[in-house]
């Protein structure tokens, strides 16, 4: 019954193909012919694994066209050199690896190939060194390995094959071509002649750097997906990168490359676009010309050339202009976490620029934001540094703006926190300061000569200045001068709230108030030319200082102030209060006005010309002040005219217990002393029509005794 079993199984078997041989390479072959079974131990020609040990043959070549499962050379084993087929024309011979391929354990290998080399199925060209002169393919689920390939002529990785970790060169004038599901793998990629991305085949996580005569064309497949979406791991060098109308992404090596070369369209359409991913950093320093979108996901994009592309956008990571580029007219979207810097003299050109909410966008070193139309919103951040400038951009602020450089003639519309530091400059913007934001000038920084229109909050700290600026104050606004602030020669029109705090000045300000103005500690009006509307009031220590008021409504000098040395030209309320000094100012009360002198106040050495009513209440005192009194001058209660000198061309009263005291009164017209008034030591001086009455007057002691210096 088994004999019978096995004559039946007999005709089957005969016809099934012979297991592939293994063989190992001879120590002392008669010849390097790989084909020549003699040279094998046993002796046969291997189709299955070929072994390599020591030998004093180390030179093969193919004399026929071969197909191996693969090489395997062992520890200790000689260096070798495989040379496939005849230099010179095609002749067909092809070498086919189509097992486990190449595996290098000892020694080294090195296959020059001059026809047809294949490696396939799963194969794997191990760490070997192939020299491709002809045609080789990796195909079916192949590897490059860890080889070191060099493509000197026409090569293709295909159906879902890849080149490893392989490092890689395609020679000048050399093509190396990908297809369906063909990848570059993680493999180290120098071109110099053309590589080829078709159908549905990748860059992958390959470093690929292009000479200057490379052409790398992504633009002719549609990536793994179909969705015109393609990768590599990094992208480097001259010649030119082709997007066609696909996405590539570069940087998932975390390579850091620069491109000098061109990024373009490119064959297979237009409107290709790049995306930064990784920890890398990205320079573009040639001339691209691709259309697409420009997208940084990670890492750093450095810009030191120019992109023609119309929209960038940076998500939570680096995007740089250096050296002399420039945005265009690009739309740029700066978001959370992202980083949007322009250094050296880049410039912001005509970009439309929106940063976000957690973004920064910097202008460094000379920089420029140039006419761009930048929009900072809320919780963005956006700081000019170094020398750099605004421009002429237009500026929509909703976050933080920061000056360290210049505004320059730039248009800024201010509803955030807008500071001036260091020795910046608000240059011949045009700013508005709107709502409840915040415009604040610090250190030595300078108002320049801007246009700035305040209806929020605006402050001036440590020694800055208002400059020339033309400053219009309005609704519910203030603007505060701190610190040692000035407010320069600015020309400042005040419909709302102006206070000057601490040492701060006026400068040489031209001021027109019609709102509330103040000094308070040891402020001064400095030298400005004031012209009072409403109410301008020093408190504390301040000093109106050598300025030029004319006021209209209500002048009030309290506490321990001064009017200093200031011109002071009033047609309606002066009011001295506490201790305060009309100081060695001069004094025009015109018609319609009134000047009080309160409390234990006093005119000072003042020089007074009153047309109107000058009264002096409760301890105050004239002082050394000089008085011309051309319609009514009173004492009352306790004061006194000090050692003023006066002279009296209408009516003079004391009244209550008020007296003359030293003074020294030329009287042209009538002086009445009331209730127990006294002329104490005065000298009095009657002009020709002048009527010094005491009749009203029962003297100090009430008893009807009163008394004169003279």
């Amino acid at each position: 019954m088994l004999a019978s079993s096995a004559l039946c199984l007999a005709p089957f078997l005969a016809v099934l193909p012979a297991a592939a041989q293994d063989a190992t390479w001879s120590t002392t072959p008669g010849s390097g012919d790989f084909n020549n079974a003699a040279n094998w131990t046993p002796a046969t020609v291997p189709g299955g694994t070929a072994s390599f040990d020591t030998s004093t043959t180390t030179a093969l070549s193919f004399s026929a066209s071969t197909t191996l499962g693969g090489m395997t050379f062992n520890p200790g084993a000689s260096s070798y050199t495989l040379t496939n087929g005849p230099t010179g024309g095609f002749t067909g011979q092809s070498l086919q690896i189509t097992g486990a391929g190449i595996a290098v354990n000892g020694g080294s290998a090195t296959i020059v190939n001059n026809q047809d080399l294949h490696f396939s199925n799963s194969s794997t060209a191990g760490n070997a060194t192939i020299i491709n002169d002809r045609f080789m393919f990796f195909e079916n689920n192949s590897s490059a390995g860890n080889a070191t390939v060099i493509n000197n002529n026409f090569m293709e990785v295909e159906h879902n094959s890849t080149l490893g970790n392989a490092n890689f060169t395609t020679s000048a004038g050399a093509v190396t071509q990908f297809f369906q599901a063909g990848s570059a793998g993680n493999a180290t990629i120098t071109n110099n002649g053309q590589l080829m991305f078709f159908t549905n085949s990748t860059g992958g996580t390959a470093a690929i750097t292009n000479g200057a005569s490379g052409s790398v064309q992504f633009g002719i497949g549609t990536g793994p997906l179909g969705d015109n979406k393609i990768s590599a791991g990094s992208i480097g060098g001259g010649g030119t990168f082709s997007l066609g109308p696909n996405e590539l992404t570069v940087g998932g090596n975390n390579l850091s490359t620069n491109v000098t070369g061109v990024i373009a369209d490119g064959g297979g359409g237009l409107g290709g676009s790049l995306v930064k991913t990784g920890t890398g950093t990205l320079t573009l320093s040639g001339a691209n010309t691709y259309t697409g979108a420009t997208t940084v996901n990670g890492g750093i994009l450095n810009i030191s050339g120019s992109i023609a592309s119309s929209t960038v956008t940076n998500n939570n990571a680096i995007l740089q202009y250096l050296n002399t580029a420039t945005a265009g007219s690009a739309s740029i979207t700066n978001n959370n976490g992202g980083n949007l810097g322009f250094s050296n003299t880049s410039t912001a050109g005509s970009a439309t620029i929106t940063n976000n909410n957690g973004g920064y966008l910097s202008f460094y070193d000379n920089s420029t934001a140039a006419s761009a139309s930048i929009t900072n919103n809320s919780g963005g951040n956006l700081n000019f540094y170094g020398f750099s400038t605004a421009g002429s951009a237009g500026i929509t602020n909703a976050g933080n703006l920061n000056f360290f450089g210049t505004a320059g003639g730039a248009t800024i519309g201010n509803d955030g926190t807008l500071t001036f530091q260091g020795a910046a400059t608000a240059g011949s913007a045009t700013i508005n300061n709107n709502n409840t934001a915040s415009l604040t000038f610090n250190d030595s920084s300078t108002a320049g000569g801007a246009i700035i229109t305040n209806a929020a909050y605006m402050y001036f700290y440590n020694t800055s200045n208002a400059g020339s600026a033309t400053i219009n104050n309005n609704g519910v606004a203030s603007l505060t001068f701190n610190d040692s602030s000035t407010a320069g020669g600015a020309i400042i029109t005040n419909a709302a709230s102006m206070y000057f705090n601490n040492t701060s000045s006026a400068g040489s300000a031209t001021v027109a108030n019609s709102g509330w103005m103040q000094f308070s500690d040891t402020s001064s009006a400095g030298s400005a030319m004031v012209t009072n509307n409403n109410r301008l009031y020093f408190y504390g220590s301040s000093s109106a200082g050598s300025a030029t008021i004319t006021s209209t409504n209500d002048l009030q000098f309290r506490n321990t102030s001064t009017a200093g040395n200031a011109i002071i030209t009033s047609n309606s309320s002066i009011l001295f209060a506490e201790t305060a000094t009309a100081g060695s100012a001069t004094i025009t009360n015109n018609s319609g006005g009134s000047l009080y002198f309160n409390n234990t106040s006093t005119a000072g050495s003042a020089s007074i010309a009153n047309n109107s009513v000058v009264a002096f209440l409760n301890a105050s005192t004239a002082g050394s002040a000089s008085i011309t009194n051309d319609n009514s001058l009173y004492f009352y209660s306790t004061s006194t005219a000090g050692s003023a000198t006066i002279t009296n061309n209408s009516g003079l009263y004391f009244s209550n217990t008020s007296t003359a005291g030293s003074a020294s009164i030329t009287n042209n017209s009538t002086i009445y002393f009331f209730d127990t008034t006294t002329a104490g030591n005065a000298a009095i001086t009657n002009g020709a029509f002048g009527n010094t009455d005491f009749s009203f007057s029962t003297g100090p002691n009430n008893d009807h005794k009163l008394s004169a210096g003279s």
